[in-house]
């Protein structure tokens, strides 16, 4: 009966974990957040323009209702502006809540963008201080309107 000890519970001497179990352990932790953060940070990345879409999807609907009302765009000569400029011609009639930042964070950088002749109109999301839309394959997030019409 070696061993034996207390009601036959052996007795362990060594209760620390050696360097080598101690290494593997971190080497686990290491890998699943190398492979988990991309992972994270792709989808994190995905609900901001998910949001942003969303939210010109708003404005877009918002300035046609304006057209149907007014029988053009509101203007502000073509000049590139914040859309915080469009709260007097679309909030309280044809918006409740206007969201002047895209999710990329609150500041002039981030703003949501706009300018109508009063025939067209384009607004864009000030993701990384773009200044405009420059094609659907760069990336950008815009709204054309009236085009064509």
């Amino acid at each position: 009966m070696d061993g034996m000890v207390n009601g036959g519970f052996l007795r362990m001497n060594n209760l620390a974990f050696t360097l080598v179990e101690l290494i593997v352990v971190v080497l686990v932790v290491a890998t699943l957040v190398a492979v988990a953060v991309p992972v994270f940070r792709d989808r994190s990345e995905d609900a901001r323009k998910a949001a942003a879409r969303v939210d010109l999807k708003a404005l877009e609907s918002a300035m046609e209702m304006y057209r149907t009302d007014w029988h053009a765009y509101p203007s502000n000569g073509g000049a590139d502006q914040p859309v915080a400029t469009l709260r007097g011609f679309l909030l309280g009639t044809h918006m409740t809540r206007m969201n002047v930042y895209d999710p990329w964070g609150k500041t002039a950088t981030n703003e949501y963008h706009w300018k109508s002749d009063g025939d067209t109109y384009v607004i864009w999301s000030g993701a990384g201080g773009s200044r405009g839309p420059d094609g659907p394959d760069t990336g950008d997030l815009y709204v054309p309107g009236g085009l064509g019409e």
